[in-house]
């Protein structure tokens, strides 16, 4: 089952060659290999970054009630459960405590083998050529790189979601079927156990796998209706199931907006990321996707089988927006990452689409207008390729797919440094949430307050650790104190100590 992949049905192709030598295990072995240590070069920066808020959130309030409880008592839309409870479970192998290291390695393992899932998967759908191109943009894109070590859900979810495609499309496979549907209903359960949001983007990408089979001679009668039916109804199962005992909770931040986000922002925020990551395999989808359409459109007029692999790429990129549209509040950008891998394949295919029909023109003047409207673009846009150092942040504590406020001089050790050698010695450090939660999982001896929960009544004047005047001016009201009696005593980069001033 399945439609056929690029050009594999050409006899002395470059991409059967492709397939045949990558259809010896040594080969594949090696290219696998490779595709992880690109990986492991692209996470690798990311591995001793300071615990920002989210994070310590994690590890405070959800990791530290182990195993089980996180899917017995949801407490925050923080709580990510599925990645809190394989959290709690690996720290089982620290007993004496987890560096910033060994904690970050859990999501960098589970980033480094979904690099050969996406492989896999996109060579069901696409080929060798389309296999080798998904993998090798997954792996060195700058997404990836943004979040592959962050102690979230969303980095961890892309084995899963890259599992639940691989799953999908072979679920009417007549060899080791059992195994293809166990393996899609768990990937959508632990998918979705990770964020209750990705429930739409499997749905989406259950949706779409249906067409596929559908395309490809799979009509819905009673021998396949079985297949269908766990493909459209594991999403939605998953949910229930992973949610059951705090389904009253889950639903109650359902309407609640957190993100500031606008549907325009927040779909040109997630395009910007996969620009940056590989823009010539955008521009190269955009004619896939405008080439494709057309063939769609002549087979189906003139009665021929419509490739159901298109129909998947088509469904796959185009019915994104569509699924963040229904999800209750408009999310993050982050929200999205999860759905990276699919994304990913499904353009790698569109764009080994466009490229064939672009080689295939053969007039020079189709080859410079191909060029013209399709590869151009390519340099006018360069500019925006700095994902992985873009400072454009939109305010503070957001983030998007480019810019990590975090990472940005963040180096709270420092302040515990300074507080060390600041007389006179042991005086409270206050500070908004951010900095409690930072200064706080460094487990130092300091005694460090939220500003909003500080009693300053009989105690000296405490260090302020603010991100700068407005900030220090507003803790210091807050508090009853004069902004002006205050002095700037380090500035760490992302967080500054104001002290207060030695009397005249």
């Amino acid at each position: 089952m399945g439609g056929s992949a690029i050009d594999d049905d050409l006899p002395g192709s470059f991409e059967a060659r492709l397939e045949s030598w990558l259809n010896r295990p040594l080969h594949m072995g090696l290219l696998l290999l490779l595709l992880i240590a690109i990986g492991l070069i692209n996470a690798l920066p990311h591995m001793s970054e300071a615990i920002w808020q989210d994070e310590a959130a994690t590890l405070f309030f959800h990791v530290s009630r182990g195993i089980v409880d996180p899917f017995q008592h949801y407490m925050s839309a923080n709580s990510h459960i599925g990645f809190t409870s394989m959290l709690a479970a690996w720290l089982e192998f620290f007993p004496s405590g987890a560096g910033i290291i060994e904690l970050r390695l859990l999501p960098l393992a589970l980033f480094l083998a979904a690099i050969p899932v996406v492989y896999f998967a996109a060579r069901r759908i696409g080929g060798a050529a389309c296999a080798i191109i998904s993998s090798l943009a997954f792996s060195a894109s700058a997404v990836t790189s943004n979040f592959a070590t962050q102690l979230r859900g969303y980095g961890p979810s892309w084995i899963f979601f890259s599992s639940l495609l691989l799953c999908a499309t072979n679920i009417f496979s007549r060899q080791h079927s059992v195994a293809w549907r166990l393996g899609y209903v768990g990937s959508c359960l632990l998918a979705v156990s990770i964020l209750p949001t990705n429930v739409f983007f499997a749905a989406l990408t259950a949706a779409a796998t249906c067409v596929y089979h559908w395309a490809d001679g799979v009509r819905f009668d009673r021998k396949s209706a079985p297949g269908y039916l766990l493909l459209l109804l594991s999403p939605g199962a998953a949910l229930l199931v992973a949610y059951s005992a705090v389904w009253a909770e889950l639903m109650s931040y359902r309407n609640i907006g957190f993100s500031t986000w606008t549907m325009a922002g927040l779909l040109e925020n997630w395009l910007l990321g996969t620009w940056a990551s590989f823009g010539l395999i955008v521009i190269l989808a955009a004619a896939g996707l405008l080439f494709g359409l057309r063939d769609t459109l002549r087979s189906a007029l003139d009665k021929k089988q419509v490739s159901p692999n298109l129909l998947l790429a088509f469904g796959l990129v185009t019915g994104l927006a569509p699924a963040i549209w229904v999800i209750p509040s408009l999310p993050f950008p982050r929200t999205l990452v999860p759905y990276f891998p699919v994304w990913v394949i499904a353009l790698s295919y569109l764009a080994l689409y466009g490229l064939r029909v672009i080689m295939q023109q053969r007039s020079s003047g189709s080859l410079a207008y191909a060029f013209t409207f399709f590869l151009l673009p390519a340099w006018a846009f360069s500019p925006l390729a700095g994902c992985r150092s873009d400072s454009g942040a939109r305010g503070a504590f957001d983030y998007d797919l480019c810019y990590q406020y975090f990472r940005d001089d963040y180096h709270p050790a420092r302040i515990l440094d300074a507080w060390a050698t600041t007389e006179p010695r042991g005086l409270p450090i206050v500070t908004d949430f951010e900095g409690y939660f930072a200064l706080k999982v460094l487990q130092s001896p300091a005694d460090v307050s939220e500003y909003r929960n500080y009693q300053p009544f009989g105690k000296p004047a405490p260090l302020l650790v603010a991100h700068g005047k407005p900030e220090l001016d507003r803790m210091a009201t807050q508090l009853g104190l004069s902004p002006s009696a205050y002095v700037l005593i380090v500035d760490t980069g992302y967080f500054k100590m104001y002290g207060p001033a030695a009397p005249p």
